[in-house]
């Protein structure tokens, strides 16, 4: 970020962190625990879609 603002382009950031951590190491274990749940939506979302397409092929006479 300080290369593109030194270079003199006239470039100006859009917006500023609302957040900014203290150091390496909380920065990224909120990386970590961003990811984990992005998997943890997508895994769930995948599963509910596989378990539709599962009902819909199952007779009705199995379903009671």
């Amino acid at each position: 970020m300080t290369a593109i603002l030194e270079d003199e382009h006239g470039a100006l950031p859009w917006f500023s962190p609302i957040f900014e951590p203290g150091s390496g190491e909380i920065e990224s274990g909120l990386f970590a625990v961003q990811a984990a749940l992005g998997a943890g939506v997508l895994g769930f979302a995948l599963g509910q879609l596989r378990g539709r397409a599962a009902a819909r092929r199952e007779p009705e006479s199995a379903r009671q």
